[in-house]
């Protein structure tokens, strides 16, 4: 089964001072599926974790923050796996202090791997990254498994024309007027690797726009495994002694390794 997302692609902005950001996004998350979160926010000494109202667990995956020269931004990756479905899906972000433009896109996927569906990540602060192509980059990374799904987001806090990055398909632009008139922005990308192979998610920013400072970020998503795979020792009629020890001992090794 191939990793693919769903039309549960959105994105929200909120503006005011808080230490939470609870968005009622309306969209109904399938059981099972895998959900990808990217939040960004206006103070780089201000920490975050996520979770929903449907009782999911969302482990942290990057974490990054330009905490000086254009912008004091900070940037974190969230994914919860083999989630608990359901209607009026509401993820919330709770921060550790109270910080302002505060804003998140959120990704629903369905055949990732329900036990390990992350096999690669990355992400970095850029401070003038320019307008050449694929120039705004969260680093590359190998995943460790083929046909994979690739999905990255940039955000900054002055309005750009960014584009996605060769290759990525774009899952939308989000952007609103933040605290004392920034306009923060946010664009998602994803792509599909048949083999694997080092990947940055990267973006291009038009030539003759301002500066800017940007956060980058990017979740590499393995697909279910489709192979059936069994082990039977019939303890009975056989006995492990000595060397055999060993050699059973490499076939689980083996069983554990490629067909769980």
């Amino acid at each position: 089964m191939a990793v693919a997302l769903t039309s549960n692609v959105d994105w929200d902005l909120q503006t005011g001072a808080s230490t939470t950001m609870s968005y009622a996004s309306g969209k109904t998350i399938a059981s099972g599926a895998t959900l990808a979160i990217f939040a960004y926010w206006g103070d780089s000494s201000v920490t975050a974790t996520v979770a929903d109202n449907l009782g999911n667990t969302y482990t942290l995956v990057d974490d990054v923050a330009q905490a000086s020269g254009i912008g004091t931004r900070r940037g974190r990756s969230f994914y919860a796996k083999n989630v608990t479905g359901g209607g009026s899906y509401t993820p919330v972000v709770t921060f550790s202090g109270s910080t302002n433009n505060r804003v998140l896109l959120l990704a629903e996927m369905t055949g990732a791997d329900t036990v390990t569906p992350l096999v690669g990540n990355a992400g970095q602060a850029q401070t003038l990254p320019g307008t050449g192509t694929n120039a705004i980059t969260s680093t590359a990374d190998t995943p460790t498994a083929n046909n994979c799904l690739v999905l990255g987001c940039t955000s900054g806090d002055i309005r750009q024309s960014i584009v996605v990055g060769t290759g990525f398909t774009d899952v939308g632009m989000g952007f609103g007027v933040g605290a004392a008139g920034n306009i923060e922005w946010l664009r998602g990308g994803y792509l599909i690797q048949t083999t694997a192979t080092s990947q940055a998610a990267t973006f291009t920013q038009a030539t003759g726009d301002d500066p800017n400072a940007t956060l980058t970020l990017m979740m590499q998503f393995q697909p279910a495994s489709s192979a059936a795979f069994s082990l039977v020792v019939d303890t009975a009629s056989y006995a492990v002694t000595g060397s055999d020890v060993t050699l059973l001992q490499q076939v689980i090794q083996t069983w554990l390794r490629v067909g769980r």
